[in-house]
């Protein structure tokens, strides 16, 4: 998936966490190391993307821009140039699209063919105490669900908490423009596609990541090899970095017990261990899994049904537990399992 006009790679890495090949682009380079496209959109738009979240500047289309085109002329020529780059996004040969600005005023709206948003949603519907009034136009993707609603803060404190957002400075369009970390973690978990497969690679903290990017691209080709539905394969490391809120076990029960917040579904169908020691992170997350009769299996170049974890040393937190496996080797999508993954 591809997220246009952003630099943050804040939209990318949290589809990057569920498991997404996902992109970012624009004319700057990206703040955050991951896959970027530092130049034109246009250049890249038809790769074949399956969605395409965007973030066209808004200097010339928003509600409180409109004052300023009575006073300076030259402000038509660029608000139909801004135009004509937000219908050229809302337009693109993307099967899913999604294209994000404030509440545009009249002149805009005429220009953009009289298309209005979608939905309007925010920041506190995701976690964050602040209000901002945020336009979603939507092609063949669903209204975002809220996820946390939280209590909104009074101006005052807003202005306390946000003041280098509001506060002149050569980098305050930076800031006005990075999306919420709760916006766009609903956004990855939301519009992702529903008949994926979605597994939990389970792997110790301290890992190379190397190996374990291997790991998982070899768990989801082997997964992928044996059944049609697309396979999102999510290590352990890139869930923790996402959901976890300062507490160890709520973070591990959760990665069992988190539902879609859109379709009430377990985030995970399957858990998947590749080593056959591993720290108490790890057996918390695999013994929910099994308590709860989810499918969890061991990886080793081949599938093995995990049947229990047995503690070895309970001073040891970093290896004290051992992935116990049947005897036999069993079908990756046994009845079970497929029960789970549909």
């Amino acid at each position: 998936m591809l997220v246009a006009c952003e630099f943050s790679g804040r939209v990318r890495d949290a589809f990057r966490a569920q498991g997404h090949d996902a992109m970012s682009c624009d004319l700057f380079p990206t703040d955050a190391e991951g896959p970027h496209y530092h130049g034109p959109v246009e250049e890249i738009l038809d790769w074949g993307w399956d969605l395409m979240i965007a973030h066209p500047p808004c200097t010339y289309l928003t509600n409180t821009a409109s004052q300023y085109l009575h006073t300076d002329p030259s402000r038509w020529a660029k608000l139909d140039k801004a135009c004509d780059f937000f219908n050229l996004l809302l337009d693109a040969n993307i099967h899913s699209i999604c294209v994000e600005n404030p509440v545009p005023h009249k002149y805009a709206v005429k220009r953009l063919h009289g298309r209005r948003y979608t939905q309007v949603i925010q920041p506190w519907w995701f976690g964050h105490s602040k209000t901002k009034a945020t336009c979603l136009w939507l092609k063949n993707l669903p209204p975002l669900v809220p996820t946390n609603i939280v209590n909104k803060r009074s101006d005052e404190e807003d202005w306390t908490q946000y003041r280098p957002v509001y506060t002149p400075s050569a980098d305050r369009w930076k800031l006005r423009s990075l999306t919420y970390l709760g916006v766009a973690q609903a956004m990855a978990e939301q519009w992702t596609q529903e008949s994926a497969v979605r597994v939990f690679y389970a792997h110790a903290s301290g890992d190379d990541p190397k190996s374990v990017a291997s790991t998982r691209t070899e768990i989801k080709e082997a997964i992928a090899n044996k059944i049609s539905s697309d396979v999102l394969v999510v290590p352990g490391r890139d869930d923790h970095q996402r959901n976890w809120r300062g507490d160890w076990e709520t973070w591990q029960e959760g990665v069992v017990t988190r539902r879609n917040a859109v379709t009430s579904k377990p985030v995970y169908d399957l858990f998947v261990v590749a080593s056959t020691t591993c720290g108490r992170s790890t057996a918390n997350i695999l013994g929910v899994a099994l308590t709860m009769k989810r499918p969890v299996f061991f990886w080793d170049g081949k599938f093995s049904k995990v049947e229990s974890i047995k503690v070895t040393d309970p001073d040891d937190w970093t290896g004290g537990f051992r992935v116990c496996r049947e005897a036999e080797q069993v079908p990756l999508f046994d009845e079970e399992a497929n029960d789970h993954a549909q």
